[in-house]
């Protein structure tokens, strides 16, 4: 029941993390790019969290398939046994293994697609930054 319960504030947070990190990441290219440019990465940051869902949702799908076949596999030799503790125990065992793998394997996952998005909206903060730069010194040569 613990492990049920920290299974489920787990994901209440990642998914509040998830919601956060993209809310706060649009905040700031909304702030640091011209109108043309923001809804051009809108699209892309959009692009980007799909992509991003889609591969956690089919690394997590695999790694389910492996822990139910796993745990199949477990309780069809443990017929053979009557022994019932022995069954529930190592199912448990298994579908916890799973769990943590299938967090691991979206944290991992989702980690990466931020660390992307966060990449390129530093090289597309330093292009405005250069052609700001650029735009100044070039209205200071006017006016000298």
């Amino acid at each position: 029941m613990t492990e049920d319960l920290v299974q489920s504030v787990t994901n209440t947070i990642r998914l509040s993390l998830r919601e956060k990190v993209k809310v706060k990441m649009t905040c700031v290219i909304l702030e640091t790019m011209k109108r043309q440019v923001r809804d051009t990465l809108s699209v892309r940051i959009e692009e980007a969290f799909a992509a991003a869902k889609k591969s956690v949702i089919v690394a997590c799908n695999m790694v389910i398939d492996e822990a139910v076949n796993k745990v199949t596999i477990e309780c069809t030799k443990s017929i053979i046994e009557p022994i019932s503790d022995d069954v529930v125990s190592w199912c448990s065992v298994a579908i916890a293994e799973a769990v943590t793998s299938v967090t691991e394997t979206t944290v991992e996952h989702f980690q990466e697609r931020v660390e992307i998005l966060l990449e390129h909206e530093m090289v597309s903060a330093s292009l405005h930054r250069a052609n700001t730069e650029v735009s100044f010194l070039k209205m200071l040569q006017h006016v000298v």
